[in-house]
């Protein structure tokens, strides 16, 4: 969807997340867009290699950040188990 999104407006469109973070505005550009699908896939290709290697969900969901990203997750509250164990389930 975010690819579709990116590939169907205009290079300088403004897009307006449903939230956001510490260090992300609510209104994000053309390349804020594209980062978020990166993480997204990201976040997938990790769950999935570490379910093939035998990992637990307990295991997984314990990554403090994803590496590549370390923007996304603040300290406080960190969603991080969050997101791996939706993309987990």
């Amino acid at each position: 969807m975010l690819e579709t999104a990116a590939q169907t407006y205009p290079q300088d469109a403004i897009y307006i997340c449903g939230h956001s973070g510490a260090k992300f505005d609510v209104l994000v550009e053309h390349g804020d867009l594209l980062f978020f699908r990166d993480y997204l896939s990201g976040l997938l290709e990790h769950v999935s290699q570490r379910i093939a290697a035998g990992d637990s969900r307990e295991t997984i969901v314990a990554l403090d950040n994803l590496p590549g990203f370390p923007d996304f997750h603040q300290p406080t509250p960190n969603r991080m188990a969050m997101n791996l164990g939706a993309a987990y389930d």
